[in-house]
């Protein structure tokens, strides 16, 4: 496969939902159950499966996690349109609940790679965010954004993300959860509309309408998406980064609420590409201890993990 950038991807299409692509293993939240002994005496899960309540032609799905089991956004073919939808999972019942529209219309950007997510404030405070439609060309778009205070029944509409509606690719949306809010991080392309470099941006939702946005990083890879845990030290965002010379390796910037370090690599593998692969990091994190997963071509194709406490000594060098 080929990316629009022209560069080789390994990665698989989805147009719709397999049977398999619907199964949620519950024990994987919750504790696990009876079942034979591993060869170390301790237990492997019982692995059920919860198909969501999601109808034929449903794409883009992505999990979050809640304090009391998870949470799935989807969209679904609707006219000429699409639907975003929302379905909370009860561990204890192993059940879902019925589906909540949070959107509908025919202005959305339904693609396979940059999908609809949401996540968590506490209290029963959510937020969702989707792309939608800024121009005429295939990847001018924003990420909108909608607000519940009730667990998900109702949503309001609070706008852009960002601070920017150039007709631009504006996308690949991970949040933390914050006291009170959220830290929202994104790829911005307001400066591609003058021939300038993909950048990486972040803002806080509170309730409000997102606060102003901050400039990470001046010059990222163009669609791989993001991802972002909390540390005890504060938020930590992973990207794929982009040097002049078109070397795309994993980075990450830690964000406090007095400011944030500078962009650095997880770990230099040297992989010049001319384009885009769309395959961007994932990363999870405990206290001080951070977990980074990607895939690099550099040498030859593989995938890559490193566990370090990247954080570590590095002082926050601006103020977000």
């Amino acid at each position: 496969m080929y990316g629009r950038h022209g560069a080789a991807q390994r990665v698989t299409r989805w147009t719709g939902w397999t049977a398999a692509a619907l199964a949620l293993w519950a024990p994987l939240l919750s504790n696990c159950g009876d079942g034979h002994q591993a060869r170390s005496g301790s237990r492997r899960p019982v692995l059920t499966r919860l198909d969501p309540p999601a109808a034929e032609g449903a794409m883009a799905p992505r999990l979050a996690r809640l304090d009391d089991g998870a949470l799935l956004t989807w969209l679904e073919p609707e006219g000429d349109g699409h639907r975003l939808l929302v379905a909370r999972l009860d561990v204890e019942r192993e059940a879902w609940s019925a589906p909540r529209t949070i959107v509908a219309g025919n202005a959305f950007f339904a693609n396979w790679a940059d999908v609809p997510g949401a996540a968590q404030v506490g209290g029963g405070e959510l937020w969702a965010h989707w792309l939608e439609k800024l121009g005429d060309d295939t990847y001018a778009y924003g990420a909108r954004i909608a607000r519940s205070g009730d667990r998900g029944e109702s949503w309001e509409d609070r706008g852009l993300l960002h601070d920017d509606a150039s007709p631009t690719e504006h996308g690949f949306v991970s949040y933390v959860a914050l006291p009170g809010g959220l830290r929202a991080f994104w790829l911005d392309g307001r400066e591609m509309e003058q021939r300038g470099p993909m950048q990486l941006r972040t803002t806080r939702l509170d309730g409000g309408t997102p606060a102003e946005s901050v400039l990470l990083d001046d010059r990222v890879c163009e669609c791989c998406s993001t991802d972002a845990a909390m540390t005890s030290k504060g938020a930590i965002v992973v990207y794929r980064d982009r040097s002049a010379a078109a070397v795309r390796d994993v980075a990450f910037v830690v964000v406090t609420e007095s400011g944030f370090t500078e962009p650095a690599l997880v770990h230099p593998d040297g992989w010049h590409i001319g384009g885009c692969p769309v395959n961007g990091p994932a990363v999870d994190a405990a206290e001080d201890t951070v977990v980074v997963a990607w895939f690099t071509g550099a040498e030859e194709a593989r995938a890559s993990s490193r566990r370090s406490p990247p954080m570590a000594g590095r002082a926050s060098t601006h103020r977000p």
